[in-house]
C-alpha cells in the first residue's frame, strides 16, 4: 500500500535517478583528425603527427574524457588535397593541413596567410635584418641597387608598399646616398618594383585579390594575365636605370637640382 511517505521518498529520489541515467547514457564525442604525414606515437615519429597526438591527449584530459580524438596519419582517412574540402563539408573535424593547399579552393586563405606572414615579418624584424645584411655586404654601386630591388620584389609578395618603405627606407637610403644614387629617382624605381611584387606570380597578393573579385576566372588565367604588366614594369625600371632623367626632370625643374632639394 502506497503511503504519503513512499510518495515523498519517490519524488526526492527522482532527480538523482534522472541525473544518473543521463550520465550513463552520455557517450564521448570522438573527433577525426587527419594529416598527410607519417604516423608514430606521442613520443616518437614525425613531429607533426606527435603534435596531433599531444593535442588529442590534452583535449581528452581537459574534457575529462568527454571528447576523444582519433588520429589518421599518412592520408589514411582522406587524401591530402581533399582534406580541406572534407572539413568544409563536415566529413572531417580537424586536419593538420598546409594552408597554401587550400588557396585554390578558397582564395581568401592566401590573403589571410599573407597578412599573417607580413605581421610575423614585421614583429620579428625580418625585413630590417635582410636590409641590414645587404648593406653590410658593401657591394659595388649597381650590385647594391640590384640586391635591394630583388629584396623589395620579394617583400612585395607579402607586404603592402607602405610597410616596405617604413621598415626598409631608414636602412637602405644612407648607402644609396653614399653610392650617389638620386633618392627621388630611387623612390620612383622602388615604387614600380613594389607594385610589381604585388602582381608577380606565383604569390603576388593582388593576384588572389583579383581571383576573389572574379571567381569565375581560373587562377592560372589570372596569373598569365599579369605577366605582360610584370614585363612592362621590368622594362620601365630598365629604362629608368638607363635614362634616370625621365624621373628627375620635373622635380629638378620645380625644386632645383638634387643639391638644393
Amino acid at each position: 500500500m502506497l503511503t504519503r511517505r513512499h510518495l515523498l521518498a519517490t519524488a526526492v529520489a527522482a532527480p538523482a535517478i534522472l541525473r544518473f541515467g543521463t550520465g550513463t547514457a552520455h557517450a564521448a564525442t570522438t573527433l577525426k583528425i587527419s594529416h598527410q604525414f607519417p604516423g608514430g606515437t606521442i613520443d616518437k615519429g614525425d613531429f607533426r603527427d606527435r603534435l596531433c597526438r599531444m593535442f588529442a591527449a590534452e583535449v581528452s584530459k581537459r574534457s575529462n574524457g568527454d571528447i576523444a580524438a582519433e588520429i589518421y596519419p599518412n592520408s589514411s582517412l582522406i587524401k591530402t588535397n581533399a582534406q580541406f574540402s572534407a572539413m568544409r563539408k563536415g566529413a572531417l573535424d580537424i586536419s593538420l593541413y598546409p594552408m597554401p593547399y587550400a588557396g585554390g579552393e578558397v582564395p581568401e586563405t592566401n590573403i589571410g596567410m599573407s597578412l599573417l606572414y607580413s605581421y610575423v615579418m614585421s614583429y620579428l624584424h625580418i625585413s630590417q635584418s635582410v636590409a641590414e645584411s645587404i648593406v653590410a655586404m658593401h657591394l659595388p654601386r649597381w650590385e647594391l641597387l640590384f640586391a635591394i630591388l630583388v629584396m623589395v620584389v620579394v617583400l612585395g609578395f607579402f607586404l603592402p608598399p607602405v610597410s616596405i618603405i617604413l621598415m626598409t627606407a631608414p636602412i637602405i637610403l644612407p648607402p644609396l646616398r653614399a653610392a650617389n644614387f638620386d633618392i627621388i629617382w630611387f623612390g620612383v624605381v622602388m615604387t614600380i618594383v613594389m607594385e610589381m611584387g604585388l602582381i608577380h606570380p606565383p604569390v603576388g597578393l593582388n593576384i588572389f585579390v583579383i581571383r576573389n573579385v572574379a571567381p569565375d576566372i581560373p587562377l592560372r588565367e589570372v596569373i598569365w594575365g599579369t605577366l605582360p604588366f610584370v614585363l612592362l614594369m621590368m622594362l620601365a625600371v630598365l629604362l629608368l636605370c638607363l635614362v634616370p632623367g625621365i624621373s628627375t626632370w620635373l622635380p629638378d625643374l620645380v625644386m632645383g637640382p638634387d643639391g638644393s632639394r
